[in-house]
């Protein structure tokens, strides 16, 4: 997010500053909708993870031994904040924060072209 930032600012900033420029058309709610869809199986993946979880430790009461051990120990190592799996997570809350932050900069400028178009 923070690379991507930037790097936006400057494309707005370049893409005010010409004047005889080609039209860049941006449908800013499918950036929206698409960070929404992203957020939404963030929430689902960490609720299905949740239940696993569940899952597992009630296993317990019927399910010990080295066999219980070692399936608590992967799904442990599956479940942390280290996993593949979080990790992923990570990257996919970040891709759909750039996008809501990308939506926001082309709805502000085209907010900003519609005021100045008004104002001619």
């Amino acid at each position: 997010m923070k690379i991507m930032k930037p790097l936006l600012n400057r494309l707005l900033q370049n893409l005010d500053r010409k004047k005889n420029m080609a039209y860049l058309k941006v449908n800013y709610k499918e950036l929206e909708n698409t960070a929404n869809a992203i957020e939404n199986y963030i929430k689902k993946h960490r609720q299905e993870m949740s239940a696993i979880d569940g899952t597992i430790i009630s296993l317990e009461s019927t399910y010990s031994g080295t066999d219980y051990n070692q399936l608590t120990k992967q799904w442990n190592d599956m479940n942390s904040k280290d996993s593949t799996s979080e990790c992923m997570l990570n990257a996919l809350d970040n891709y759909a924060q750039n996008l809501k932050y990308a939506s926001s900069k082309y709805k502000e400028a085209q907010k900003n072209a519609v005021d100045r178009a008004s104002r001619l």
